[in-house]
């Protein structure tokens, strides 16, 4: 039996920021009737924060679980990464950390590979970057950018279609909560502020009796919800992604997607789609 967890999570708030780039205005995102009942990434890497000493770690734990899936199985540092995120925030004895920073770090730093870190002994030093080896670099795992899952749908339906759109390269899209429920839950619905903020990341959904359900992986080991694996609601979705935001890596460069975002994608020339399609055929060819 999993009872509530304590005040440990470690997702604050989303501060508010125009330059962030939403996915809508660079790609066009797939049709809903194009998107299946039922659809799943796969299975990812399931750590235990709390077992780790990490108890504020949660959106590195998540991030490293979503690099995970889309670098074929390769597992990056969560101690690092969180590290890497506070450094950038400059920010590094305040709890936990925010989805925008926590994402940045991966365009910023990236990871190195988990068993190529040296990771300190007392959890409270393990959240200062420059307690890690410096002649360590994140290049391995490096990302090029991250957008917001915005696009012309409501929160739930942007997100199935950006992980839809992105299915080949298994890019999940992360998201926040505030945690109230008993871990053991499965089904997590509706809205409550009485809880912590907690940084998951969705990896598909189900369809049971007509609703739409995301499916999220939590970073509380396998013994959390179903192997570690929840189902949010839609109700749920929409209130949590206003205060917290839902994020995606892809592989674009940060300056082309800045100049993509300036024209939105519904409205390229045909010659610019066109380009974008010959493109996204050579990756499917040569991945």
């Amino acid at each position: 039996k999993h009872d509530k967890m304590e005040n440990k999570g470690g997702l604050n708030l989303l501060p508010k920021d125009e330059r962030d780039i939403n996915l809508g205005e660079i790609v066009t995102l797939p049709k809903l009737e194009e998107l299946p009942a039922d659809f799943s990434l796969g299975d990812t890497i399931i750590r235990n924060q709390e077992k780790d000493g990490n108890s504020d770690f949660c959106t590195a734990y998540g991030t490293c679980g979503m690099a995970y899936l889309q670098d074929n199985n390769i597992e990056g540092s969560q101690e690092w990464v969180f590290a890497a995120s506070k450094e950038l925030s400059g920010d590094p004895e305040g709890f936990g950390q925010n989805m925008r920073d926590a994402f940045k770090a991966w365009v910023k730093y990236g990871s190195p590979l988990r068993n190529e870190v040296k990771v300190p002994e007392n959890p409270k030093d393990r959240r200062y970057f420059k307690n890690y080896d410096p002649n360590l670099t994140g290049d391995v795992l490096k990302k090029q950018t991250y957008v917001t899952c915005k696009g012309p749908y409501d929160a739930l339906d942007n997100i199935r279609a950006s992980i839809w759109k992105y299915r080949n390269e298994k890019r999940a899209a992360g998201i926040g909560v505030v945690f109230s429920w008993p871990l053991s839950d499965i089904f997590l619905r509706g809205i409550n502020d009485n809880g912590f903020g907690h940084f998951m990341f969705v990896t598909g959904w189900t369809t049971i009796d007509g609703e739409i359900l995301l499916e999220v992986v939590n970073s509380y080991g396998k013994e959390a919800g179903q192997n570690g694996k929840h189902y949010l609601s839609r109700e749920t979705i929409e209130y949590f992604v206003s205060k917290y935001g839902a994020y995606l890596l892809v592989d674009i460069p940060l300056e082309e997607a800045r100049r993509l975002s300036e024209k939105p994608a519904e409205k390229k020339s045909i010659w610019t789609r066109f380009i974008e399609a010959i493109k996204h055929w050579l990756n499917e060819i040569f991945k």
